[in-house]
């Protein structure tokens, strides 16, 4: 588990990246449900990154 506030913290020190800035039309997830994805999949027992 993580504590709501350092998710908070974590998600405003990789919002700038560009990774997380639409290219295209379609506008991305905002960050923090990306990054609750990520986290989810990445404690996940059954699952490996490679699938996310």
């Amino acid at each position: 588990r993580m504590h709501p506030h350092s998710f908070q913290q974590l998600a405003n020190l990789i919002q700038s990246h560009h990774v997380f800035s639409s290219q295209g039309n379609k506008p991305q997830a905002c960050i923090e449900f990306q990054l609750a994805v990520f986290l989810c999949q990445l404690g996940s027992s059954t699952g490996s990154l490679f699938e996310v």
